[in-house]
């Protein structure tokens, strides 16, 4: 019996843990508010507490949850070492743009995880020490630091999504896997536009924002999904044939 190739063994590892990391944003705000109506006693739509937004799970019974999943998406961004068809593309400016984009947005999404807002309506729910402390060494609110981070970490992934869609279309042959990445670029950015439009607007029993995270989120979350699992099928079909 041959033995497997390694790289090809720790590639199919990585293109798992990529898909996985796609499937924990699609899953985190569902997830986070199925524990909210267990453990809290009320529906979710119904309950009395506003969801400004997805972060404001912190302040409830899904805040283990909610955090260990941007812990995990932060640690896999800062790990990541770029895309496999990215690297074979032979673009320096896409290569260095996705790792920075990575490396961004993997730091980010762990300030957003650690460092949270207040709880609109709750004088109890608010920010630990440890994140009104930085946050005044640095002369901003501790909503203002999770707010930038949360921009530039949606910023950053639909950065990664646009280099997916570029680096598919220069492959002859994956034009429906094009399709997909551009169609969830497109979703992003009219979730992020509507998010940051009904910021400002939203009244407090209106849960607008947090289904416009959701949509960004769900979109980014279907684009690595599919990265993922293509490229790892895919090669496992070629190797079939």
């Amino acid at each position: 019996m041959s033995k497997g190739n390694p790289n090809s063994t720790q590639l199919a590892s990585y293109r798992r843990l990529r898909g996985l990391v796609g499937l924990i944003a699609i899953l985190v705000a569902p997830l986070t508010a199925f524990v909210i109506c267990v453990f809290e006693g009320s529906g979710f739509i119904l309950t009395n507490k506003p969801f400004s937004s997805i972060s404001a799970s912190y302040h409830t019974q899904a805040q283990d949850l909610f955090v260990g999943c941007l812990v995990v998406v932060g640690a896999f961004m800062l790990a990541y070492a770029g895309s496999p068809s990215v690297r074979a593309s032979g673009s320096k400016c896409l290569r260095r743009a996705e790792f920075g984009a990575a490396k961004l947005g993997g730091v980010a999404v762990l300030v957003v995880a650690l460092f949270p807002e207040n709880a609109p309506h709750c004088s109890t729910c608010a920010p630990p020490d440890y994140a009104v402390w930085f946050a005044d060494l640095i002369c901003l609110t501790p909503d203002t630091l999770h707010f930038l981070m949360a921009v530039v970490h949606f910023t950053a992934i639909f950065i990664l999504m646009l280099i997916f869609a570029i680096s598919a279309r220069a492959k002859s042959g994956h034009n429906c896997r094009w399709v997909i990445y551009t169609f969830c670029c497109l979703g992003m950015v009219l979730s992020l536009g509507l998010a940051f439009g009904l910021r400002d607007s939203t009244s407090a029993d209106s849960y607008g924002v947090y289904w416009a995270e959701f949509g960004a989120l769900t979109c980014f979350g279907i684009g690595w999904l599919c990265a993922g699992s293509y490229e790892w099928f895919g090669s496992r079909w070629k190797r079939r044939r």
